[in-house]
């Protein structure tokens, strides 16, 4: 018993010794494993961030990227060639693209050679809260006339004014701003909404000419096929009439009427101004400014409208002997033809009435007139035709006419009145008050 005690302890003893020496093998094993593994793992992200040879890419296949020859170029003996880096694509410019870019580069050329002296700015009009206008727009409802050096603000929205850029220019410019109201944001939707039902509400039984439904519709068509903005701004001024809350906007509205009016006629060879809507812009014109006693603009905006009718051939419209070359292509429905014949008869009022306050002579000689008579509001309203008698023979009496018609023989009959009255004739005798003819 006493020797199995030394030899346990000896055996504890050569036990303790040896465990140091094994743990110090494992640790190197394990530090030997991590090693291999990092570099391993090197490898890989190497081989994962190297891009595929361009042989591969074009293939569109998998390229194990080992250099300096993948395995695929290797079986098929191609030439194995690596990018150094990526290659980002090139965008190229789709030909819409490249026309706008052009487009803008022209503008603004124009635009610089234009110069700021053409840009005017000009004192906004309050506005009440009753109009129920959009504020952005109501900045920018401007007074047009006035020039910087009457101490407008700084800080209102310059206007543009039309004849800032000549459409010998840049042809495509003035059609395009010109045509789609660039020099000054347009009124919001609901205002015009408004202000077109005030004018066929309360003015269309005066100047019956523009058809409601057509008129309305044609707002919502693409802006080529629109009416002219200087007959939309002329029926907005007139409406804006008939509203206390709206009278601020008809003097803004009413120049900018004639702005664009006056813009179009400097546009190409004057066919950008001989239409029928024309004729009817500048015939509201006329009419706003007899509302405003302004009678000398009046008489010019009205003779305007005269002169573009009889190029357009509206007091023959029923001639039987028509030009070879006629100016308007033919009416394509009982509409057209219709609102032709009303477009010339509220000229004819107009210039009736117009030298019958003034005393200046009449535009129009009821003699040249081959163009029957107005149909009824009804027959105008559903585009049905209606046979209708001419000037000289519902004069006669005898003949049925319609409403429109009568207020056309008021406004003769009143004119001849008038002439007779003040026109002097040799022998008439107008001392002789006792036994003289009258």
């Amino acid at each position: 018993m006493a020797h199995e005690i030394p030899l346990r302890a000896g055996s504890s003893s050569n036990s303790n010794e040896y465990m140091p020496s094994t743990g110090r093998s494992s640790q190197g094993s394990m530090r030997e494993e991590e090693q291999e593994d990092e570099q391993t793992s090197q490898r890989l992200s190497v081989i994962n961030t190297m891009l595929s040879c361009f042989q591969c890419r074009a293939r569109k296949a998998k390229c194990d990227r080992l250099k300096p020859n993948c395995s695929r170029c290797v079986r098929l003996g191609d030439k194995c060639m690596f990018p150094n880096s990526r290659q980002r694509r090139l965008v190229r410019k789709t030909k819409p693209a490249a026309a706008l870019e052009t487009r803008v580069a022209r503008l603004e050329e124009i635009l610089m050679q234009s110069g700021l002296p053409d840009m005017v700015l000009s004192e906004p009009i309050s506005l009440g809260d009753e109009a129920g206008l959009d504020m952005d727009w109501a900045q920018d409802a401007t007074n047009i006339n006035q020039s910087p050096s009457d101490g407008a603000p700084s800080n209102v929205i310059p206007v543009i004014q039309p004849t800032a850029v000549s459409s010998q220019e840049d042809p495509f410019m003035m059609h395009e701003l010109i045509g789609l109201g660039q020099f000054e944001q347009l009124p919001p939707s609901h205002l015009t909404e408004r202000l077109a039902d005030l004018f066929f509400e309360e003015l269309h039984q005066d100047l019956p000419m523009l058809h409601r439904a057509r008129y309305v519709t044609s707002l919502h068509y693409p802006a080529h096929m629109r009416p002219p903005l200087s007959l939309q701004y002329a029926v907005w001024a007139l409406a804006a009439t008939t509203r206390q809350e709206f009278a601020h906007l008809a003097m803004p509205f009413y120049e900018r009427s004639r702005r664009y009016a006056d813009a179009d006629e400097m546009k190409g060879q004057g066919e950008y101004f001989t239409t029928i809507a024309h004729t009817q812009c500048w015939c509201l014109i006329a009419t706003y400014e007899s509302h405003q006693l302004l009678f000398s603009r009046a008489s010019v905006s009205l003779s305007k409208s005269v002169r573009i009718a009889q190029m357009l051939g509206l007091h023959r419209l029923d001639s039987p002997k028509q030009p070879t070359d006629p100016p308007l292509p033919p009416p394509a429905n009982s509409f057209e033809i219709e609102e032709r014949r009303r477009t010339w008869w509220v000229i004819f009022c107009s210039d009736r009435f117009v030298s019958g306050i003034t005393g200046w002579p009449a535009l129009v000689n009821e003699k040249d007139i081959e163009t029957r008579l107005p149909a009824s509001d009804d027959a105008f309203d559903m585009g049905t035709e209606e046979a209708t008698p001419w000037l000289t023979a519902a004069l006669q009496g005898g003949t049925l006419y319609s409403p429109f018609a009568g207020k056309v023989l008021t406004a003769h009959t009143f004119h001849r009145t008038l002439e007779h009255t003040f026109r002097s004739i040799p022998n008439d005798g107008i001392e002789d008050i006792a036994d003289g003819p009258y």
